[in-house]
């Protein structure tokens, strides 16, 4: 049941939400003005934090398991270590944190309020759809 419920919420969040986000992304523009992103000094935080915890977490995935960090192919066990310890996925929590940084660091208000957005599903969907389907 939880398996069928994570590919179902997968396969909405590709095939519904992230296409239906593309398609306000084209023509938000046109229709709504969007409200400008956090001061860049936030900016600055969010892509500087989101880039460290990125790189700290591949490192200790790459030395815990002897693996690159890519999802095709998954550590033979959870790893515990270092930022694994606080979050399950602290690759996507870095990146994502650097997308929405570097939207607010850029003042680009549709990189911050519709492509980061976009991206944080898709990354949500890709955990809950495919990596936890095959974690040990």
């Amino acid at each position: 049941m939880r398996k069928t419920i994570g590919h179902l919420a997968y396969a909405a969040l590709f095939c519904i939400v992230l296409p239906a986000a593309l398609y306000g992304w084209a023509i938000t523009g046109q229709i709504v003005p969007l409200p400008s992103p956090p001061l860049q000094q936030v900016g600055w935080g969010l892509a500087t934090v989101g880039v460290l915890v990125f790189v700290w977490a591949a490192l200790v995935f790459m030395v815990k398991t002897g693996k690159l960090p890519l999802n095709t192919d998954p550590p033979d066990g959870a790893i515990a270590a270092g930022p694994y310890a606080v979050v399950a996925d602290p690759l996507y929590v870095g990146f994502n944190a650097a997308v929405f940084g570097i939207a607010a660091l850029l003042q680009n208000r549709f990189g911050f309020f519709i492509v980061a957005p976009a991206l944080a599903a898709a990354s949500i969907a890709l955990v809950i759809g495919y990596e936890n389907a095959r974690r040990p």
